[in-house]
């Protein structure tokens, strides 16, 4: 099993690397495994407010000792390089709270990230895998999802649903590329956007 997430994934499920390696290569050999005890759980998931997810990720952290901060309230803006970049970054700095933690994920390790996200009581960032950390925000946080143009997916918006987060999506200006290719365009946030911002800050 390869991919960028999976020590994470088995340090916050508190699953063994070596055993999964195990079976995973018996399996690989056409092999066979015994099973001593086999729990079926005959539960749907609900994908508006699931309670089951609330314990999921809260285990998570402890199995990476992250503690919530209950004090300060945290606001992080999730910053891009090379596409979906906000072309007048500058101007949006100087005119919301300058208590704003602006981050380029890429320069922070999987953990950190986590730990980021786990203590940030409101997520600003443009459409991108970055926002998809939202899952582990506290319950009743907010996610402000910023699009180019008037695309739209709905991914976060259901992601937000399970996880207890609360949603704004926010259509920002197209300053290079198109709606029809938001992935690679550009954008600006102008004063009016700014203001709906800062509504829930």
């Amino acid at each position: 099993m390869e991919g960028q997430y999976r020590d994470i994934l088995f340090k916050g499920l508190d699953l063994n690397m070596n055993n999964f390696e195990k079976i995973h290569n018996e399996f690989q050999n056409n092999k066979s495994i015994s099973v001593k005890n086999l729990l079926c759980v005959d539960e749907s998931l609900n994908f508006n407010n699931e309670p089951m997810f609330e314990s999921f990720k809260e285990t998570i952290l402890k199995n990476f000792d992250i503690k919530r901060d209950s004090i300060n309230k945290n606001i992080t803006f999730i910053l891009r390089k090379g596409t979906r970049e906000i072309k007048n970054i500058e101007y949006v700095k100087e005119n919301l709270n300058n208590t704003i933690n602006y981050v380029y994920m890429e320069d922070y390790s999987k953990e950190e990230q986590l730990r980021l996200i786990a203590n940030t009581d409101v997520l600003i960032g443009l459409h991108g895998a970055g926002l998809t950390w939202c899952v582990f925000m506290k319950k009743n946080s907010q996610l402000i999802e910023l699009y180019p143009g008037n695309s739209n997916t709905d991914n976060y918006i259901r992601w937000c649903k399970i996880a207890n987060v609360n949603y704004k999506r926010l259509c920002v200006d197209i300053v290079s590329g198109s709606a029809g290719n938001f992935r690679n365009a550009n954008v600006n946030i102008n004063m009016d956007q700014l203001k709906q911002i800062k509504e829930y800050l």
